[in-house]
Formats: C-alpha cells, sequence, structure tokens
C-alpha cells in the first residue's frame, strides 16, 4: 500500500469545511491497528473467502513492515492537514487476546468477549467485570500509546449491553466515568454516540442524565446505526435541551440514504445535496453545535465535496434549494422506539380517519425569494376515482394545482400514483407542521387499502424576486 493510499481517507476531505476526522478503529474481528491490548484485524486467520477482507489485511501488514503504524499515520496526516482527530470505538465489540473461534466469512469472533442479545443468550454482557476491563484497557491504549484528539464511545452501535431483566445503569455510569477519567488525564475530549430517543438509552442501561450530572462527556452524536435514512425530523430535541443545560455539546447526524433495501427500495438512494441541505437546516433550528456525516456515496466525487463544504457554514444553505423528506420504516426500528411514520397503510374501513403526518422546516415560505413550494406524496394503489383527501395545517389542498404521474422506479406503472401540488396559497410554515391524510370513500368494488409510501416538500428559490 503506497503512503498516498493510506492518507487518501483524509486527503479526500482536504479543502472542505470539515475540521475533525473521526476514525473507527476497530470492529468485531479485529482492531485496524497493531494493538497491544486487542487483536489486530486478521490475526490468527490465514485462510480468506473475501477480497476485501484479505486486502484489509495485506495493506495494514505493507504498512507496519515499512515501520508505520496505521493508526498514526492517519492521526499524523490529519493534524498535517489542519484536523482534529477522533479515535472512535463500538463498546460491543470485543476483540480481545486469545482466539477461540473463527467462524463464517473471515470475522474472527470471541466469546470470552462477545456480547449475547436476548435473555437467553450463555455469553457474558457488560455485567462482567472481565468485559469493562477490557473496555477500559482498549481505550487506556488509544489515550495514552497514541495521541487523537479526543476519544468517542460508540454505544449506538447495539442496544445489548445487559440481559434484558438486569440492565444496570450504574455498572455502565461507572464504565464511562473510569474511561472519561483515563481520557482527560490524557487531554483527550470525550465524545458519546447514543440513541436518539430518550427512552432507547434508559433501556441500554445508558444513564445520559448521572453522565451529565457527574461531567463525564464532552459531546452527544444521536444516531441509530441500522437505520441509515437520513431524518431531518430525528427526534434529540430533549437531548440538546439537557446537554446545553450543561455545556455539553451535540452534533446532527445526517445519515447517508434516503431508501434502503431494507425499506424495500430497489437498491439503496443517496440522497441529493436538496436532502442533505434541508437536513441541516432541520438540525441547526433544533440547536446542534455541529454537523456529522459518514458513509456518503466513495469515491467522493464534486457533489460530496460541495455538500461536505455547506456542511460548515449555515448561511451557505439558507436560501437554497431544499427537500424535506420524511423518512421511511426500516426492520430495525422494531421495538427502537424511534418510528417512522412512513410507509402510512390506510384501509378503507378507516372511515375517513385524518392519518396525521408531523414534519418541521426551517425556511419561510413566505420569503419572495421562494420560486416554488411543491408537495410530493407517492400514493400506492391509488387510482384517480378516489376520495383521497390532503390536509396541511388544518387548510385543504383541494384549491391547489394538483399534477399525476406514474409512480416511476422500477415499480408496476399501474401501482398507485406520484401526486405533485404546486403550493401557491397554502404552503407549509416554518418550525412545525401537520400533513393530515384520509382516504374518504373507493370506487364500487375496490376494497383495498392505499399506502403512503413517500412524502416530501420541495422548496426552489429563484434569482431574483417572485410574487
Amino acid at each position: 500500500m503506497r503512503l498516498e493510499e493510506a492518507y487518501m481517507p483524509v486527503d479526500e476531505i482536504v479543502g472542505t469545511a470539515v475540521d475533525t476526522f473521526a476514525y473507527g478503529v476497530s470492529r468485531s474481528d479485529g482492531c485496524f491497528y497493531p494493538s497491544n491490548v486487542g487483536r489486530m484485524f486478521g490475526d490468527g486467520f490465514d485462510n480468506w473467502l473475501f477480497a476485501q477482507h484479505w486486502r484489509t489485511r495485506r495493506n495494514m501488514e505493507s504498512l507496519i513492515e515499512r515501520g508505520y503504524d496505521p493508526l498514526q499515520l492517519l492521526i499524523d496526516r490529519a493534524h498535517e492537514k489542519g484536523m482534529e482527530f477522533i479515535a472512535s470505538h463500538r463498546l460491543t465489540d470485543y476483540v480481545g487476546l486469545e482466539v477461540n473461534t473463527i467462524e463464517s466469512w473471515g470475522s474472527i469472533h470471541e466469546p470470552k468477549y462477545s456480547i449475547g442479545e436476548g435473555e437467553g443468550s450463555e455469553q457474558p454482557d457488560f455485567a462482567y467485570k472481565e468485559v469493562r476491563d477490557h473496555k477500559v484497557a482498549i481505550f487506556n491504549e488509544l489515550c495514552t500509546r497514541y495521541n487523537p484528539d479526543g476519544i468517542e464511545l460508540d454505544f449506538a452501535i447495539s442496544q445489548y449491553y445487559f440481559k434484558p431483566a438486569k440492565v444496570d445503569s450504574n455498572i455502565m455510569t461507572e464504565l464511562v466515568s473510569k474511561i472519561s477519567k483515563i481520557a482527560r488525564e490524557n487531554n483527550k475530549y470525550v465524545g458519546a454516540r447514543i440513541f436518539p430517543n430518550e427512552q432507547m438509552n434508559v433501556e441500554a442501561g445508558l444513564d445520559i442524565d448521572n453522565w451529565l450530572k457527574h461531567d463525564l462527556i464532552d459531546y452527544f452524536l444521536p444516531m441509530v446505526y441500522g437505520n441509515s435514512i437520513l431524518d431531518p425530523n430525528m427526534p434529540f430535541e430533549w437531548l440538546v435541551e439537557k446537554a446545553h443545560a450543561s455545556e455539553v455539546s451535540v452534533y446532527g447526524m445526517l445519515q447517508p440514504y434516503v431508501a434502503m433495501r431494507e425499506t424495500g427500495a430497489a437498491e439503496n438512494i443517496y440522497p441529493k445535496p436538496e436532502h442533505f441541505r434541508a437536513a441541516m437546516s432541520n438540525y441547526w433550528e433544533k440547536g446542534v453545535d455541529g454537523l456529522y456525516t459518514w458513509f456518503m456515496d466513495w469515491p467522493l466525487k464534486e457533489i460530496q465535496q460541495a455538500t461536505l463544504t455547506e456542511i460548515g457554514d449555515k448561511q451557505l444553505i439558507d436560501s437554497r434549494d431544499k427537500i424535506y423528506y420524511l423518512s421511511q420504516r426500516h426492520n430495525s426500528f422494531i421495538d427502537s422506539r424511534y418510528e417512522a411514520l412512513l410507509p402510512l397503510e390506510i384501509k378503507v374501513t378507516d372511515n375517513a380517519i385524518k392519518h396525521k403526518l408531523p414534519f418541521q422546516i426551517s425556511d419561510d415560505t413566505s420569503s419572495n425569494r421562494i420560486s416554488e413550494v411543491v408537495l410530493e406524496l407517492l400514493v400506492g394503489n391509488l387510482v384517480s376515482g378516489d376520495n383521497f383527501a390532503v390536509i396541511l395545517n388544518g387548510e385543504s389542498l383541494s384549491s391547489e394545482s394538483l399534477t399525476r404521474f406514474y409512480p416511476g422506479g422500477t415499480r408496476n406503472a399501474y401501482n398507485g400514483q406520484r401526486l405533485r401540488f404546486n403550493l401557491e396559497n397554502i404552503r407549509p410554515i416554518k418550525g412545525n407542521n401537520i400533513l393530515e391524510v384520509s382516504l374518504v370513500n373507493r370506487p364500487d368494488g375496490l376494497e383495498g387499502s392505499v399506502i403512503i409510501e413517500e412524502m416530501q416538500i420541495v422548496i426552489n428559490y429563484g434569482s431574483y424576486p417572485s410574487g
């Protein structure tokens, strides 16, 4: 591996507004550096099935053989380019010293340091002192052997830190306290990836109030891993309020997709710059202290570089086009208490019940700089003969211009309609809005449900005042 290639993760964002580089230092199958505490990725494994895993190991070896530490190399490069470096570690990844089993596609799992999901699991969890001591040792090595500017405790990777009946937030607080003490003694700041919903953190044993009370964390990043869909309405206002009362920062996570295979899409779909701007704008309005993103369409192109430039300046996006997208349900939402509203099934038997879809926008739609405000709905199983009511903030959109399209994409052209309302007189307001949809009646003989699959507000700005 050439040094130019090793530098690429840092170098490809040089010149954008990004001022901090967060690096995932390990997975459950090993550290991406020659750890003296945990196993390096690929240790004890000689028969690789997949090229990317063999290549990862060989690239690290080629650097080490020439006297380079892969982790320190990235830290130094980030500092050279004027960026801070955060070493981020997933708390559920137990990269221990002994290889007990080798499984599946090249991942190396160690039962001694692997967490079990569910009450019946026999694997240890954070109730075991050995597990907690191992976590402390990993972070101690990152803070003393290396020189990142900060460390990040990634709790958002899983909700299973204890057996469900034995969740102990005091144990977790004690662990966070030990890691935080090590970091502070070595002049490192401490961040934590947690869940966006307060109840999700409580159920996982993450006592955010206690961490704030004892000044253990310098910043929080609310997010959910399995659901990587960009959500401009992510419900983390509670966290901003509590964190800011303790002078702790909160960053908004800009997730990398607007649709995923797990939500029924034919492929993973990346956001447009307009999607990112809408989420950025909403997050700034919610009071975040900065923005975070990951997993963008790679290798990065001009469109991604532009987004990473806009990410650092609220004024850059204030009067630019935006798409406020209502996120879709993902399998990982099940029992997560962070529930997406779409897809929404409306049954004939609902008897014209008004189903509410709340959303937030951060643009002042009364501005004469805005040339167009559009509401788009993708409604599955809809026909033109349906009496389908759409109400925005208490006002019917029946008087607004409506254009109907085929659904598009890989869908059956007859399986529903895409509705486009050109909002001239009735527009969403800056702040919180409610869209209500109802199926008043259907043509005789048509008994199936209609499904709201997508909803978005498109805001376009013009070069000159409109009116």
